[in-house]
């Protein structure tokens, strides 16, 4: 069995070419987090037939990882494959998913992430997809004092900031006073805003 991120990295680098050698390679990785992963690049390149295989072994796969937190975060991968290969509906069905394993996730910090993640993975779907992801997080993973999680409320601001400039501006309300906040508030009235990350470049 393959467990490694260079397997992962052979099936990214053939999903396009030769899809079904992608998913024979991604079937042999034996841990979940890159095999889940491996499977959204075919899910993102492959034709609809084994685009539609992939897609439910990577939802399966991703169930196998070893805590709360792994499951959900993973789960952004299929999830923004499913978006830029146009099956919404799926797409929304995983983040349902993500979003009930992401209030198991721990510590805090860590479900902040796995959260900021999710929502830059759904951002392209549009607002119906990544608005429940915020609410997700601002419900599940306040900011605190820790600076993991002030980190992503920035982050996510100012990509939430390309369409919603108010929505924005309350996530950073949310932040507790000191140097985080008042970056990220000065960002916004300068402003500042960034493109989700691509996860199939």
């Amino acid at each position: 069995m393959l467990d490694t991120t260079k397997a992962r990295d052979q099936v990214a680098a053939l999903a396009r070419t030769e899809p079904a050698e992608a998913l024979r390679i991604a079937r042999r990785i034996a841990d979940p987090w890159f095999a889940t992963q491996a499977l959204a690049w075919v899910v993102r390149f492959a034709p609809a037939d084994i685009a539609a295989v992939a897609l439910k072994e990577a939802r399966a796969t991703a169930k196998a990882g070893r805590d709360a937190y792994q499951r959900s975060t993973v789960l952004a991968w299929p999830i923004r494959a499913a978006i830029q290969s146009g099956n919404v509906t799926a797409a929304r069905a995983m983040l349902d998913d993500a979003i009930a394993l992401l209030a198991k996730a721990r510590p805090v910090a860590s479900r902040a992430e796995a959260g900021g993640l999710l929502l830059e993975a759904a951002f392209p779907g549009g607002r119906d997809l990544w608005e429940p992801v915020l609410g997700a997080i601002e419900k599940d993973a306040p900011p605190g004092d820790d600076w993991r999680a002030g980190r992503v409320y920035r982050s996510i601001a100012h990509i939430i900031a390309t369409e919603d400039a108010e929505a924005a501006r309350r996530l950073v309300a949310k932040l507790p006073d000191g140097k985080t906040r008042d970056r990220a508030e000065k960002e916004l009235a300068d402003g500042v805003t960034a493109q989700p990350r691509e996860f199939f470049a």
